[in-house]
């Protein structure tokens, strides 16, 4: 899924948002976030959202995010509403806020990378 769509779902969903439907769209979003090493590089990463959500897990959990990702897909699967509207809203915290500052210093980046090939490998009058 990406990145975009995520954000289109999870910008779609509110308080009023039958808990169903809201649960149904939280298992997508969140196993694409967890399997993605866009989002959280590390699975240590993860402690930190998790925390977030008021959820404890053991620490052999974040050695596989697959394990981990069925346990809180198992937690969303009994959560009442008031949690997975905790869980929506870390979400769009996490999407809407830290990645978009990420995104802009990878830019920066790649582009002075691509500014120094240019300049090294330049041709015209004078390099000649």
């Amino acid at each position: 899924m990406s990145s975009k769509y995520i954000k289109s779902n999870l910008s779609k969903l509110d308080g009023n948002t039958n808990t169903e439907l809201l649960r149904l769209e939280l298992y997508s979003i969140v196993t694409d976030v967890f399997l993605s090493k866009e989002y959280f590089n590390k699975n240590s990463d993860i402690l930190s959202f998790i925390d977030e959500i008021n959820y404890q897990y053991g620490e052999y959990l974040f050695k596989s995010r697959t394990l981990l990702l069925a346990r809180i897909l198992r937690d969303i699967n009994k959560a009442e509403k008031n949690e997975l509207l905790l869980i929506m809203r870390n979400l769009q915290h996490l999407l809407f806020n830290n990645i978009e500052s990420d995104t802009k210093t990878k830019d920066k980046k790649s582009k002075n990378y691509i500014d120094s090939l240019m300049e090294q490998f330049k041709r015209g009058a004078d390099n000649e």
